[in-house]
C-alpha cells in the first residue's frame, strides 16, 4: 500500500542527495524543455517500478511504501548555483522513497537482494558506503542514479526504514522551471 509520508527522509539517504548532483555531471544538450520532460518521467518512473518491485517481493516483510511527493523535485546543479528566483543552468530531477518494514529488522543487507535485480538488468552497482549506522550503495545506468540506503542494525525506538533517492543527469533547465509543481498523489 501506497501512503503519504508524514516522517523525513533517513538522514542517511537525505545526506545523499547531495552528492547526486555532483556524481551524475551536468550535460549540454538542445531541446530543453523536451529533454528535461523526458529525464522527469524517467526519474519518476524508476521511482515507481522500484516500490512496485518492493511491494510485490518484500510483502511477506510487510513492507509499506512510503512516497514523498513534495519532494520530487529538481535541483539546480549548473556550475554557478542560481538565485532562487533565476532560472538555473542545468537542473536534476529527484524522486524519493522509503519502506518501512512490521518485521523489526536490519535493512543494509536487503540493498544487496534488490540491488542484484537492477545489476541484471543492467544498472551497475558503483560506491557502497556509509556510517556505522547505515548503508549506502549507489546504481548506474544511462546517467540516471539510484541510491539506496538502509540501516545496519534494529533500532527499538523507530521504525525499520529502507529508503531509495532516484535521480536523473543534469540537464539544460527549462526557462519555466520555478512554475513546477510536484503533482499530488492520487488519492487511495
Amino acid at each position: 500500500m501506497t501512503q503519504r509520508a508524514t516522517v523525513s527522509v533517513p538522514g542517511v539517504v537525505l545526506r545523499a542527495v547531495l552528492v547526486l548532483a555532483v556524481a551524475t555531471g551536468c550535460s549540454r544538450e538542445s531541446q530543453v524543455g523536451t529533454q528535461s520532460d523526458e529525464i522527469r518521467e524517467h526519474v519518476f518512473t524508476t521511482g515507481r517500478q522500484a516500490a512496485a518491485h518492493m511491494e510485490r517481493e518484500y510483502a511477506e516483510l510487510g513492507v509499506s511504501v512510503v512516497h514523498f511527493p513534495e519532494q520530487d523535485r529538481w535541483t539546480d546543479c549548473g556550475e554557478d548555483l542560481a538565485a532562487d528566483t533565476e532560472v538555473p543552468d542545468a537542473i536534476q530531477w529527484l524522486t524519493t522513497w522509503q519502506f518501512t518494514f512490521d518485521t523489526r529488522r536490519e535493512t543494509a543487507s536487503l540493498i544487496d537482494e534488490i540491488g542484484a535485480v537492477y545489476v541484471a538488468d543492467g544498472w551497475e552497482q558503483g560506491e557502497d558506503s556509509g556510517s556505522g549506522t547505515g548503508r549506502l550503495v549507489t546504481f548506474r545506468r544511462d546517467g540516471y542514479v539510484m541510491l539506496w540506503g538502509g540501516d545496519r542494525a534494529v533500532d527499538p525506538d523507530r521504525a525499520t526504514l529502507l529508503g531509495l533517492t532516484v535521480a536523473g543527469p543534469c540537464a539544460p533547465a527549462p526557462q519555466d522551471i520555478r512554475e513546477w509543481t510536484p503533482e499530488p498523489e492520487p488519492a487511495p
